[in-house]
Order: C-alpha cells, then sequence, then structure tokens
C-alpha cells in the first residue's frame, strides 16, 4: 500500500474521528479543530512506526488521539476544557483503562508528554489561611481550596514551601483541612 492509503486510514480514517468528536463536543468548530488535530497525531505515529499500531482497537486509537489532541488544544487555550477518560470510553465502547493505556502509549511513541494539568498559579483557588505547622524544613504552609471545574467537588491542597527552596503540593481531606484551620 502507499503511504496515502495505509493499513491505519483503513481502519481509523478521519472520517471516523470526526463523527466521533462530533458526538462529543457541542461546538463544531471545536469538534473540527480537535478531530483534525488527532487525525495529524494519528498520521505522525504511523509515519513514525507503522507497525507500533498494530493489533490495537480502532476505537481505543481514536479515544486516544482525541484525548491527547484535546489537552494540546487545551494547552494552547483553543478548548476550554478536557474530554475525561470515561466520556471517550462510554463513546468508543471501551473501558477507561484501555483509554489511559492507549493515550500513554501514543504519546511515548509521539514523544509527547501527557498532560492534563495545568500549573498551579493558572488554578482557580481560593487562599484559606496560612497554617503554622511546627516542622523544621518548612518554612511556609498555605492551605487552599477549590472546585473542581469536571466533577464540581470541592477539594484541599496543602502547598508548602521547604527551605531548600523546594514547592510541593499535596490533595488532602475535608478533615485534615478542617484540622488545620482549627490549629
Amino acid at each position: 500500500m502507499t503511504a496515502e492509503k495505509c493499513w491505519l486510514c483503513l481502519r481509523v480514517n478521519p472520517k471516523r474521528i470526526l463523527q466521533t468528536t462530533r458526538q462529543l463536543f457541542t461546538n463544531l468548530k471545536q469538534a473540527h479543530e480537535v478531530g483534525k488535530e488527532a487525525s495529524k497525531l494519528l498520521r505522525q505515529a504511523y509515519l513514525k512506526n507503522p507497525t507500533a499500531l498494530c493489533g490495537r482497537k480502532a476505537g481505543a486509537l481514536i479515544a486516544a488521539a482525541i484525548r491527547l489532541a484535546s489537552m494540546k488544544l487545551y494547552a494552547e487555550n483553543r478548548l476550554p476544557e478536557i474530554p475525561t477518560q470515561r466520556q471517550l470510553a462510554n463513546l468508543c465502547n471501551i473501558t477507561e483503562h484501555t483509554v489511559r493505556v492507549n493515550e500513554h502509549y501514543l504519546a511515548n511513541l509521539l514523544g509527547i508528554k501527557p498532560t492534563s494539568r495545568k500549573p498551579f498559579h493558572e488554578w482557580q483557588l481560593s487562599k484559606i489561611i496560612n497554617v503554622n505547622e511546627q516542622l523544621e524544613d518548612v518554612k511556609k504552609s498555605t492551605l487552599y481550596m477549590f472546585i473542581c471545574p469536571h466533577c464540581g467537588k470541592t477539594k484541599w491542597l496543602l502547598r508548602r514551601k521547604y527551605r531548600s527552596g523546594r514547592e510541593l503540593t499535596f490533595r488532602i481531606s475535608k478533615r485534615e483541612a478542617e484540622d488545620l484551620m482549627e490549629a
């Protein structure tokens, strides 16, 4: 077969990818943009190593490509949110685990670092208090609360700045947050 009509193109063609993105996104412009980007990613993966995608389900490859394309567009502020693994799994009739595995496989194949997380300074956090923790290597601790835009749940974060200059953020339970506020 020629490079124009490869084995992957016969199983996972751009038309099928666009149909999937149209079912996923209500905005047709966003659906088209994500579909084009997902098609490009799959084509790049195939051209990089044609045998690497053998034996993988077409739905799994489509879901992984859509997720990676969405992350890329989200990072460029061209997409308001990333579809969840559950949404893609339900749409493509596969499991969330299959989406996750194929997403990482495709990302490794392309040399992409998949990340759906925004940098800490871009989160919509509500600073609650500075916490006085009695830890000798901790310079400053701050408790944050935010409402997840995807699930709507309230989550608590503890951000520690260490004397060595390192900063770490931990997710803590509501009970731990309440204990820190009382202290």
